[in-house]
């Protein structure tokens, strides 16, 4: 849980060096893209599964991939323009608290005192560390509303994958997730970026997209869907906090 925080918390000021130089629909085509061969190859080459949906799987699938990668990439994308990468840090990682709500309410996990003080503990660590900044995000509602849209999604779709026995093996499910949620940004970079002039990226740059497009899309994914597989949600979201 520490190795995964770690590594998502560094993914927010890398996102905002890559959308820096690279328009940010192009980015995050990249990011899915990367993602999904990634696990594909993994899963095919290195444990022998079969790169397909099991029956009955695909539209539950489809709506978990419009929650976690749709909706979440692009809102966050969009959101680091104007917010800085600490401060969309900050809102984005309220996604626990959305877990365990969602948790709450469509898989009856119990909410305890111990569990919605734990949940108050880790939130108030974010504002007690982060006072400032929060003050300042004021300035900057658009941001802030994406950002809790990111969150709010996410924690949905965790909901989604953790409400369902899944046949299809995690590593593939997550691949295919990249791949159906990918489709509307794939749209999305043909209709908003028409005629745009790519520059080559600084060395910065590319180090911030391959970090981007690798490690939280392969690493953090995996550990993440385990983790709620392993664990009630309400737990996972405690200790992201």
């Amino acid at each position: 849980m520490t190795v995964l925080t770690l590594l998502w918390g560094v993914n927010f000021p890398s996102i905002k060096i890559a959308v820096s130089e690279l328009p940010i629909w192009t980015f995050r085509v990249l990011c899915v893209s990367c993602g999904a061969a990634g696990l594909f190859s993994i899963g095919r080459f290195f444990f022998g599964h079969r790169l397909r949906i099991a029956k009955g799987e695909r539209l539950r699938l489809s709506f978990a991939a419009l929650l976690n990668i749709t909706a979440f990439q692009i809102c966050v994308a969009l959101a680091l323009i104007v917010v800085d990468a600490g401060r969309g840090a900050i809102i984005a990682h309220t996604m626990p608290l959305w877990a365990a709500v969602f948790a709450a309410l469509f898989l009856r996990e119990k909410l305890t005192l111990i569990h919605i003080f734990g949940l108050f503990i880790g939130f108030l660590g974010l504002v007690v560390l982060a006072a400032k900044d929060l003050i300042e995000l004021k300035g900057s509602p658009l941001g802030i509303t994406l950002l809790l849209c990111a969150a709010i999604c996410w924690g949905a779709g965790t909901v989604v994958i953790k409400s369902y026995k899944w046949k299809t093996p995690l590593i593939i499910l997550t691949g295919w997730q990249f791949i159906i949620g990918g489709i509307p940004i794939v749209v999305g970079m043909f209709v908003f970026e028409t005629g745009i002039k790519y520059e080559a990226l600084s060395n910065r740059a590319w180090i911030a997209v391959l970090y981007s497009a690798f490690v939280p899309m392969i690493i953090c994914h995996l550990c993440w869907y385990n983790l709620i597989r392993m664990l009630p949600t309400t737990i996972a979201a405690i200790s992201t906090l």
